[in-house]
C-alpha cells in the first residue's frame, strides 16, 4: 500500500507506542523543540505522523510509530489528546523481520527527506539495513540516495574504531565524512585510527587545516526518468575541434542550435561555417 492511499486518522497520543527503531538518535535542540511545541499549541500538527496498527488484544497501545517521533513528543508536550496520523494496516507477517526492515526503511526515508539525520545517524541506519540482509542497491533504491552514499557511510561505521565513531556521533568537527572515509581506507589498525584522529583534532585546534564541509546525500536517479539527448549522444572530438576552428575563422558570435545539432551528429553541415563533413 502506497503512502498516498493510507487512511488519515486522528489517533489518541496515548495509543501510540514509540518505535522499536528510530534512525534519529541525536539529542533534541531545546530551543528548536520549544518552537515546535509553541507552533503545535497555536496551529496543531500540520504534517501527519505515520503509525502501524498493532494486532493487540486487550489493554495496551494500539499503534506503533513509524516516523514522526519529534512531532509526537511535541504533541504530548503541548497536551494534545490526538494527533493526525497516516495508518498502516497490521503487518502481514505479524511484525516479523521483514516488517521490522520495512519500518526502518520508512523511518529513514522520512527523516532523510526532512534532512533530520546526521551523517552518523545515516551510517548507523544504512549499516543496520545491510546487517538485516538488504543488498546495497536495495538500500539505495528504497531510502532514496545513491549507492555510493550508502557504501561510504556504512563502510565508515563498520571499519572505524568505536572511539572515533563516538566522536562522530557527538558532532566533533574533526569527524567529517571525507576525513573518516579516507581514514578507514588508509588505516585498518583501529588503534592507529584513534591516533590519527587525535592528530586531526590538534591540527584543527591550531587552525592548521579547515574542517571539510559535510556533503549533502546525492538523491538516487529516478529509474522512471527517460533518457535525455545528452544520454543518447556523444560529441565527436574531431568535429568539435573543426567547429571551433571554423567559428574562430568566421568570427561567428555564438554556437547556434545548428552547431549543437552538428556536434551531436544529427546534421552534417552548418551554412556559412561548415558545408559538409570533412
Amino acid at each position: 500500500m502506497s503512502i498516498e492511499t493510507l487512511p488519515l486518522e486522528q489517533i489518541p497520543v496515548t495509543a501510540i507506542a514509540d518505535p522499536a527503531w528510530n534512525s534519529r538518535i541525536s539529542a533534541e535542540n531545546p530551543e528548536d523543540f520549544a518552537k515546535l511545541v509553541a507552533s503545535i499549541k497555536s496551529d496543531g500538527v500540520r504534517s501527519p505522523v505515520m503509525v502501524q496498527r498493532l494486532n493487540v488484544v486487550g489493554a495496551g497501545p494500539g499503534y506503533r510509530l513509524v516516523f514522526g517521533s519529534r512531532r509526537l513528543k511535541a504533541a504530548r508536550e503541548a497536551a494534545l489528546t490526538t494527533i493526525p496520523a497516516l495508518v498502516q494496516p497490521v503487518a502481514a507477517d505479524g511484525g516479523g523481520e521483514q516488517g521490522r526492515i520495512d519500518l526502518m526503511v520508512e523511518n529513514a526515508r522520512e527523516n532523510l527527506a526532512r534532512k533530520d539525520l546526521t551523517p552518523y545517524e545515516q551510517a548507523r541506519t544504512f549499516s543496520e539495513l545491510r546487517n538485516a540482509g538488504m543488498k546495497l542497491g536495495d538500500v539505495s533504491r528504497r531510502v532514496g540516495v545513491t549507492e555510493g552514499h550508502v557504501s561510504n557511510l556504512a563502510t565508515i561505521y563498520i571499519q572505524a574504531d568505536p572511539k572515533v565513531l563516538t566522536e562522530w556521533a557527538h558532532g566533533n568537527p574533526a569527524a567529517t565524512t571525507g576525513f573518516l572515509r579516507d581514514l578507514v581506507a588508509k588505516e585498518k589498525d583501529k588503534a592507529k585510527q584513534v591516533l590519527l584522529f587525535k592528530e586531526r583534532e590538534k591540527q584543527l585546534a591550531a587552525s592548521e587545516v579547515e574542517p571539510d564541509p559535510e556533503p549533502e546525500p546525492d538523491p538516487e536517479p529516478d529509474p522512471e526518468k527517460k533518457n535525455t539527448p545528452a544520454d543518447k549522444f556523444h560529441v565527436d572530438k574531431g568535429r568539435y575541434r573543426l567547429l571551433l576552428k571554423r567559428l574562430a575563422a568566421t568570427k561567428a558570435p555564438a554556437i547556434s542550435v545548428a552547431a549543437v545539432k552538428y556536434l551531436v551528429g544529427t546534421i552534417t553541415k552548418i551554412p556559412g561555417v561548415i558545408q559538409d563533413d570533412e
